[in-house]
């Protein structure tokens, strides 16, 4: 499986739920570490893929058969299996596309992706800046880094890009919504803040310069916060007490 990649979970004679591909990731002794090894083979689940927050379907194999005109059969799959042969002809024959083929499972009309499976792209280059191999940097009175790990980029798909303190998702050109990661306990001496959710917020280009210069306060009770992200208190009260009274 790819990045983009659409993930359907069947079980119990139907399609459940839906997902994309975020990223993939292989390393072996990680998965061992994690899993451990079949003590027979030396094998082990390393292969990883990480995904959207899967969205609930209720798609029955006897009704996904009699749409696409295939036996019931044909749609029983078991572990990691692609959708390919006569199955993935069906559903371009009888929907158009993948896309459209999803959609009907979601019950989607609005056309193209629908949002709570959008995936952000990596963070676009600015025109004036060179692409570098590593971090990208812009250079204004001090440098401001702009970092797209795979954990920012998760925190940007669980807020769907949207800054969690005005809310607001802003779109490039082509439909793509942009955000950034800002560390709240800046990275890197003298702050040394480490590299977790906790110690992290999407915010909008504007949001993110405030609180790099310390020009904005924060207060944990007027962020927008998901369920599944907790903000460290700790990380909050640096920012008002060392990043905003330091400038």
């Amino acid at each position: 499986m790819a990045r983009g990649d659409y993930v359907l979970a069947y079980y119990a004679k139907g399609y459940h739920y839906v997902a994309r591909v975020i990223a993939t990731f292989h390393e072996s002794t990680l998965a061992t570490n994690i899993w451990g090894a079949n003590e027979d083979t030396g094998n082990t689940w390393e292969y990883m893929y990480f995904l959207t927050k899967p969205v609930k379907i209720d798609a029955p194999a006897y009704w996904i058969a009699e749409l696409l005109g295939l036996n019931e059969s044909s749609l029983l799959y078991q572990g990691f299996s692609r959708i390919a042969g006569r199955n993935r002809e069906a559903i371009l024959n009888t929907c158009g596309s993948v896309q459209d083929f999803v959609n009907l499972l979601l019950d989607y009309e609005d056309g193209g992706v629908p949002r709570e499976l959008h995936i952000t792209g990596r963070t676009p280059i600015a025109a004036d800046l060179e692409e570098l191999e590593e971090t990208k940097r812009t250079k204004t009175e001090v440098y401001r880094i702009l970092r797209d790990t795979l954990l920012a980029r998760t925190l940007k798909e669980m807020y769907q890009n949207q800054c969690q303190i005005c809310g607001e998702s802003l779109h490039l050109f082509d439909g793509t919504a942009y955000s950034e990661a800002h560390h709240i306990k800046p990275l890197g001496k003298p702050h040394n803040g480490p590299d977790t959710a906790a110690n992290i917020l999407v915010l909008c280009p504007n949001h993110h310069v405030l609180c790099d210069y310390g020009a904005i306060r924060l207060d944990s009770d007027e962020l927008h916060v998901h369920p599944h992200h907790s903000i460290g208190e700790q990380f909050v009260n640096y920012h008002n007490e060392a990043i905003l009274n330091d400038q």
